[in-house]
């Protein structure tokens, strides 16, 4: 099995006291058990995915992303899985720890101050 085809092929299961027994069936899906322990696995499969399929993300390109809610770890973990370089652009206020995480798994930390990362391009 491919690692990737465990995203999203989490257990189910019924969750029983949560309406009456004449209520309607209730149901969770264990999405801790995805490969990095996070629904968010889901999210940066598509994200990948669809690049790749429109052609914005081949072969010999990079992925860009940003670590916002952990994603960055996430979008990181597929791009390795599928041979991608991914640059996570982040805030000086990263502690270098993370950066230095970020790193080592594989991506290439790009920080910038938050006030350059929010002015908008001049043409």
């Amino acid at each position: 099995m491919d690692v990737l085809s465990a995203i999203g092929n989490t257990s189910m299961v019924r969750l029983r006291r949560v309406v009456p027994d004449s209520g309607a069936a209730v149901f969770a899906k264990l999405e801790w058990e995805n490969p990095t322990g996070s629904v968010k696995d889901r999210m940066a499969l598509a994200v990948i995915s669809r690049a790749e399929e429109d052609g914005r993300l081949k072969a010999g390109t990079a992925s860009s992303d940003t670590p916002v809610a952990a994603r960055g770890r996430r979008s990181r973990w597929v791009c390795a899985a599928r041979g991608y370089r991914i640059r996570i652009v982040t805030s000086n206020a990263f502690s270098r720890e993370k950066l230095d995480q970020m790193a080592s798994a594989g991506a290439e930390p790009h920080a910038s101050s938050p006030a350059r990362a929010a002015a908008p391009r001049r043409s």
